[in-house]
């Protein structure tokens, strides 16, 4: 029975450590700013956002970003908006 078949989907290769440390490093550079925001959203960072930080993980997460299929694909897996031309 077609039903009873348990069904498995593959997102491909994905890193749980890359997604909490991604979602760490949002969650770090979201509590710098101060409301009201312009865009009050919760957004995939940029290139730019990873040069401007002080976190030193920084360039390891740009680099696993590439590793899964860059900056869309990671924004779009991990549930982040994404406007890479949208000032934040």
């Amino acid at each position: 029975d077609n039903q009873t078949e348990q069904i498995k989907i593959s997102y491909g290769k994905f890193d749980l450590d890359f997604g909490i440390d991604l979602l760490e490093f949002v969650r770090q550079e979201s509590m710098k700013k101060t409301p009201p925001l312009k865009f009050p959203i919760i957004a995939m960072p940029t290139f730019r956002d990873f040069l401007r930080s002080d976190d030193e993980e920084a360039v390891k997460l740009d680099s696993k970003i590439d590793e899964y299929g860059g900056y869309e694909n990671v924004a779009r897996r991990m549930g982040l908006a994404y406007a890479p031309n949208s000032p934040q």
